[in-house]
C-alpha cells in the first residue's frame, strides 16, 4: 500500500505518490530527472556513476511506461495512480513473465522469481549464484519467497 511515490535511491515525491502526475509527465521525469515543472531536480539517485530513472513502486524505467501504455492502450494525460502503477505491472509480467496459475499453485518459487529477475533488478536469479540480474544490489530469495508466502497466507 506504499511505495508508489518512490524514485530510484529511496526518495519519495509526495505528488507521484498521491498519483497527481500523469503517465506522461512520469515518463518524461525518468528520462530528463526533472520534475514536472521541467526546472527542478527530481531527486533519484546514482547506480555506479548513472542516475536511474526508475519511478514508483515497480521502479520502472521511462522505456517500460511508454512501451507499456502503447501495448496497453493507455493514455498518456491518464495520471499514474496506485491502481495505474498495479494494472501496469501486472499485464506486464502476465505478458512477459509469469503464469499467474503456477503462481497460484506452486506458490513463490526460484524458478518463478527467475523470471522476475529480468523485470526487476533487485531479485535475485539462481544462473548469477544468487545476485541480481543487473548486479545491482538484491534481495535474498529465501526472504523473497518467505515474506510472499507469509502474505499469502493471511
Amino acid at each position: 500500500k506504499t511505495g508508489y511515490g518512490t524514485i530510484f535511491g529511496g526518495g519519495v515525491l509526495p505528488d507521484l505518490e498521491k498519483g497527481n502526475y500523469t503517465i506522461g509527465q512520469v515518463i518524461d521525469m525518468s528520462k530528463s530527472k526533472l520534475l514536472p515543472d521541467g526546472k527542478t531536480k527530481a531527486g533519484y539517485g546514482k547506480y555506479k556513476g548513472a542516475e536511474s530513472g526508475a519511478t514508483g513502486k515497480y521502479q520502472m524505467m521511462g522505456q517500460v511506461l511508454l512501451e507499456e501504455a502503447k501495448k496497453q492502450g493507455i493514455d498518456l494525460n491518464q495520471k499514474f495512480t496506485p491502481e495505474l502503477q498495479d494494472r501496469i505491472m501486472l499485464e506486464r509480467l502476465k505478458r512477459k513473465r509469469i503464469n499467474t496459475s503456477d503462481l497460484k499453485a506452486q506458490g513463490l518459487t526460484q524458478n518463478i522469481l527467475d523470471k522476475l529477475a529480468k523485470e526487476f533488478a533487485s531479485i535475485p536469479y539462481s544462473k548469477k549464484g544468487g545476485k541480481s540480474y543487473y548486479g545491482q544490489p538484491h534481495k535474498e530469495a529465501d526472504d523473497i519467497i518467505k515474506h510472499y508466502n507469509l502474505k499469502m497466507t493471511k
